[in-house]
């Protein structure tokens, strides 16, 4: 029987390596290099520089992971991400053999899935490429292929690999993005798939309480409402609407606050917040159904640190009661005209600021009188005895138009 040093011998030399033993070399590396110069970036002694291949740290959420340095400087650095399953590689990719490899084995530098990362996420030193496959990477980076094989087909498994790398460093990407040390929150979310939700329509009865009916569609209805963040800096919510969209709001008074809107590998969306009421922002949209299938993320910025917050397909859990109710009254008065006293009193009952800002924001919404209306001095009475500040001010300001 061979005995297990032997069998490292037979295996080394095809490139291949057992995943334990590629594990415990990376973890080596990351707790130290035990040849070369010193490797600590703060020491000044060690710049990143084009063709080096680095150990990322803890604080880019993904420990003993390595990049390729394409280069950069200042704040921001240019990189490809690696991967060690040549088996997954394309012609999009430049597969380091195990003779050149730093590591021992065959890395795969994937220069599709590029990131820009502050230096401070390096940990320390692998080692450096030798010139000409610095060149083929860098003409990898320019658009040429390599000589493997392309993808060809939309079943190929290197698709779905490809797109698990890309979400394997959005943490790396997410940390970059703000500059900041530490992700302070993680909150998960299920969503509803679209058309999912039930409508349940009210046609109102008797004689109607206001003389034209508002351009709301009855399918715009707020329907799902769930709290998912609330800590002394920032208060979060998710909000489903009945047209399938997916409303973000939240409460804070951090002069730093900033919220982005990503894909799960990282790649930035653009959205708009549709309101914003002082310390309450509200985006809403309708995601594609490649982000409704695959999920996004928000990613918020307070002095602390991050806070992120994660949207994927799923259950999106239990139905609150007074959401539902003021989606009812909201329907009657889409409908009819009806409904608004009702809505009002919900509001002024309601001690969930982020949930009473949604519901003020609603009213404003579907309520498109002018002063001139003959049903808008009813509306105005109402507002006025409703105690919603934020709702007084806003009609107060239609009144004076």
């Amino acid at each position: 029987m061979q005995s297990s040093h032997d069998l490292d011998a037979m295996i080394r030399p095809c490139g291949w390596m057992p995943a334990r033993r590629k594990k415990r070399i990376l973890a080596r590396h990351a707790r130290a290099f035990g040849s070369g110069p010193e490797i600590s970036i703060e020491s000044g002694r060690v710049v990143p520089e084009e063709g080096q291949i680095w150990a990322l740290t803890d604080h880019a959420g993904m420990p003993n992971r390595l990049i390729y340095i394409l280069g950069g400087s200042g704040h921001r650095l240019s990189s490809f991400g690696i991967s060690d399953e040549p088996a997954f590689a394309s012609s999009a990719d430049f597969i380091l053999n195990h003779m050149s490899s730093p590591v021992g084995f065959a890395l795969v530098i994937e220069p599709w899935n590029s990131l820009e990362i502050a230096p401070r996420l390096l940990d320390h030193w692998v080692g450096t490429l030798c010139r000409e496959d610095i060149q083929a990477v860098r003409n990898m980076a320019a658009g040429r292929t390599s000589g493997h094989d392309p993808i060809r087909w939309p079943g190929d498994p290197r698709i779905e690999f490809q797109a698990a790398e890309r979400r394997r460093y959005a943490p790396a990407r997410r940390v970059s993005l703000f500059d900041v040390e530490k992700l302070i929150h993680e909150v998960t979310v299920q969503i509803p798939a679209a058309g999912n939700l039930d409508l349940e329509t009210e046609e109102p009865s008797g004689r109607l309480r206001m003389a034209a009916k508002t351009v709301l569609s009855p399918s715009a209805v707020l329907r799902l409402y769930r709290q998912v963040l609330n800590t002394s800096a920032l208060r979060v919510a998710v909000a489903v609407w009945a047209d399938d969209s997916i409303g973000i709001a939240t409460e804070t008074n951090d002069s730093a606050f900033t919220a982005v809107f990503t894909s799960l590998d990282g790649t930035p969306l653009t959205v708009e917040p549709v309101s914003n009421g002082g310390s309450f922002r509200l985006w809403k949209i309708i995601p594609s159904p490649a982000l409704r299938q695959e999920g996004f993320e928000v990613i918020f910025h307070v002095i602390e640190g991050l806070m992120t917050l994660v949207l994927r397909p799923g259950d999106f859990g239990g139905q609150e009661p007074t959401v539902q109710e003021f989606g009812r009254h909201l329907q009657r008065f889409s409908a009819g005209g009806a409904g608004l006293p009702q809505m009002l009193r919900l509001i002024s009952d309601c001690r969930d600021g982020t949930l009473r800002y949604l519901f003020e924001e609603e009213v404003k919404r579907i309520v498109r009188l002018g002063r001139h209306h003959p049903s808008w001095r009813y509306v105005f009475t109402l507002i006025r005895a409703s105690g919603s500040e934020n709702l007084w001010k806003w009609a107060r300001q239609l009144d004076e138009q």
